[in-house]
């Protein structure tokens, strides 16, 4: 009697066991349906967007001057915001004044956004000559800090390593960043207000006028006209053809993933775009 007792005992330990294993079990096979398919669906969110820019401008439902749009798909809600590069500020050209202005629109003092911007320079070009304020490889070894590249910025993260720049102040400018622009200034037509106020002259007041004025076309381009020199000189045109598409997708369950991504429009038939970076976060 008790060696039956014992065995059904144990018996049940092994079922609970069980139990309990199948349960974790499946709330992980759950949980990995659910952020796929919240992986998919920012995915779909990525190409909707690439599908509105390959339209005709006249035919799109979107404007790349970093608008967020809401659509629903297979379930999930999407949040899809488009960018157009141009709008932001190149590190691989822009001019010391043009990222000084920048860093002190981001909360940067003026001799700090001074130097960082130099040191952005001697960053990015092949020499080993100190602009003024600026940092080289002997600065970065005194620092203690990895090597400067001497060349090119690959992506914007790289700024990181940059003499003087601190993670807050990173965390601030980045999203007002590219390498793909190839422009020293920026479009004011697809621009935030945030990289509107980084031009030299520009002030707080002139750059929420000119957002205020997108829609129409004689008052935005009187307010452009209407601008100091100092800040006419950094206002390009758009070539239009690449964009950051950023997309949070939030399924029925409540699973979260955000894609973001660059795209280049390409004039060809054959192949009418490429991404330049796919990234999750």
């Amino acid at each position: 009697m008790v060696a039956v007792l014992w065995g059904v005992l144990l018996l049940s330990v092994l079922a609970v066991s069980f139990g309990a294993g199948a349960g974790r079990e499946a709330r992980l096979a759950r949980n990995f349906l659910d952020n796929s398919e919240a992986r998919s669906a920012a995915g779909a969110g990525v190409y909707w967007a690439v599908g509105e820019l390959l339209k005709p401008p006249e035919e799109r439902r979107v404007t790349p001057n970093g608008s967020t749009y809401e659509i629903a798909f297979a379930g999930s809600r999407l949040q899809v915001t488009i960018q157009d590069e141009a709008g932001k500020v190149d590190l691989n050209v822009a001019s010391p004044a043009l990222l000084a202005g920048l860093m002190s629109a981001a909360g940067a003092g003026p001799e700090s956004s001074r130097r960082i911007a130099a040191a952005v320079a001697d960053w990015r070009d092949a020499d080993s000559l100190r602009h003024l304020d600026g940092a080289e490889r002997a600065d970065y070894e005194a620092a203690g800090l990895p090597r400067p590249k001497d060349g090119p910025f690959r992506l914007v993260a790289e700024l990181r390593t940059v003499f003087g720049v601190g993670p807050e102040l990173y965390e601030a400018v980045a999203p007002f960043l590219t390498v793909h622009s190839g422009l020293d200034g920026i479009d004011p037509a697809v621009a935030p207000a945030a990289v509107l106020r980084a031009l030299p002259g520009l002030d707080r007041a002139n750059a929420s006028e000119i957002v205020a004025n997108r829609d129409d076309a004689d008052a935005a381009r009187a307010t452009v006209d209407g601008l100091s020199a100092v800040a006419g000189q950094f206002l390009k045109q758009s070539g239009g053809t690449v964009h950051a598409i950023r997309v949070q997708a939030v399924t029925q369950s409540g699973a979260r993933f955000t894609r973001t991504a660059v795209v280049q429009l390409l004039a060809r038939p054959d192949r009418p775009y490429r991404f330049l970076q796919w990234n999750e976060r």
